[in-house]
């Protein structure tokens, strides 16, 4: 099927980064190319700019202003994803970027485009509860024998 699509349409299978780490500073970088703009918000209230004394808020912004925004350096789950920080109930603060990127940019346009990624449909809906999310808990087995989650959030750079 994929190389029936590259027939038709633009398809990367390499990304050279401005930063060496894990696959949110990545994505990032392939659709912004930055990886600054980034404020933290809190999985359970969904409140922007937890003070960042604390580990979950320094793991997700470094070098924050006085504002609390910052760069991303290293993996956290995007802020309005129900699948992030394990459907929102890990305490992890999660990452909420700030500022234009490729898509944007397509839209202004009126380009149409896609971002295509594995395990995206959840395993269970949301049921339009306020403060309920849906659940992406559907996994497989992998060639080593280990049963991995099929979706990723944070490797959705859109979100």
């Amino acid at each position: 099927a994929l190389w029936n699509y590259a027939q038709n349409y633009a398809m990367s299978d390499r990304s050279y980064s401005s930063v060496y780490g894990p696959s949110t500073p990545g994505a990032l970088n392939l659709v912004s190319g930055q990886t600054h703009g980034v404020i933290s918000v809190d999985p359970s209230t969904g409140s922007e700019n937890p003070k960042q004394t604390s580990t979950p808020d320094a793991y997700t912004v470094k070098s924050p202003d006085a504002k609390g925004v910052g760069t991303v350096i290293n993996d956290p789950d995007p802020a309005y994803d129900d699948c992030s920080g394990k459907n929102h109930t890990s305490t992890n603060a999660l990452a909420a970027m700030q500022g234009r990127n490729i898509g944007d940019v397509l839209n202004s346009k009126k380009v149409s485009w896609g971002w295509f990624q594995g395990g995206f449909r959840p395993s269970t809906a949301w049921d339009g509860q306020q403060g309920h999310y849906a659940k992406c808990d559907t996994a497989h087995t992998n060639v080593g024998g280990a049963s991995v989650v099929d979706y990723s959030p944070h490797h959705s750079p859109f979100e």
